[in-house]
């Protein structure tokens, strides 16, 4: 059975940065929004995803924007990307998020 390091096409490096999750909202409580916000923390990075953990659960198939904080100066990037996998453990959930091009 292959793993989910095995199946990557890229290699990842580490990336131990905070993250910025948003997503169309899903929940109709928040009728004041169209989206919502959470925080995350960066796992490890490549050029065609990110693996993140997020007490958010996320199901395959979602779409996220996600905002990078990059460097001492916290330049934020967003980037499009769309949920491979999930995987929870403890009370947070590792994710597996496709860069959209």
């Amino acid at each position: 059975m292959n793993t989910q390091e095995e199946k990557r096409k890229k290699n990842r490096s580490p990336f131990n940065y905070p993250v910025l999750l948003e997503m169309d909202n899903k929940v109709s409580d928040i009728a004041s929004a169209n989206f919502f916000q959470w925080p995350g923390n960066g796992v490890d990075i490549s050029s065609t995803g990110i693996g993140i953990l997020s007490r958010q659960v996320l199901t395959p198939g979602d779409k996220v924007k996600i905002h990078l904080y990059l460097g001492p100066k916290e330049t934020i990037l967003p980037a499009y990307s769309e949920v491979r996998w999930t995987q929870q453990a403890d009370t947070y959930y590792r994710v597996g998020l496709q860069f959209l091009a």
